[in-house]
C-alpha cells in the first residue's frame, strides 16, 4: 500500500497526481493499492480537487480535531510536510516513507521487479 500525504492547496502535490496515476495504473494489476490523505481543513476544497484530478484509488481526508490542533492521522504519522508518502507491506509493516517520489518509486520497481 502506498499512502500519501497531500493537500489540494499545495501546488507540489497537484503536479504530482498525474505520475501517480501512472504508477497506479502501472502496478495496481500487481497488487499495488494507494490511499491518500489529505489535510484539507475546508472540505469543499478537497471535493473541488478530487472531482478535477479524478484519482481512482483511495481518497480520505484528515480530521481536524480543533482550529488550534493538526490533522489526526498526519500527527500520528508525524509527518511534517506534504507531500509525504510510506510504503506498507502485506504484513503491514512500514518499509519506505520518503517525501521523494523517486525514492518511493524505486522501492516499487524493486518490489514489483519492473
Amino acid at each position: 500500500i502506498r499512502i500519501d500525504f497531500w493537500a489540494s492547496w499545495r501546488v507540489p502535490c497537484r503536479k504530482a497526481i498525474p505520475y501517480w496515476k501512472h504508477v497506479y495504473a502501472k502496478y495496481n494489476s500487481g497488487g499495488l493499492e494507494m490511499v491518500s490523505i489529505s489535510n484539507d481543513r475546508y472540505r469543499e476544497d478537497w471535493i473541488e480537487a478530487l472531482e478535477k484530478e479524478q484519482m481512482p484509488w483511495i481518497q480520505v481526508v484528515d480530521q481536524f480535531p480543533s482550529e488550534k490542533e493538526g490533522t489526526r492521522v498526519s500527527e500520528l504519522f508525524k509527518i511534517l510536510s506534504f507531500h509525504f508518502y510510506i510504503l506498507v507491506d502485506k504484513n503491514g509493516e512500514v518499509i519506505a516513507s520518503s517525501g521523494d517520489e523517486e525514492a518511493i518509486t524505486q522501492k516499487l520497481k524493486q518490489i514489483f521487479k519492473r
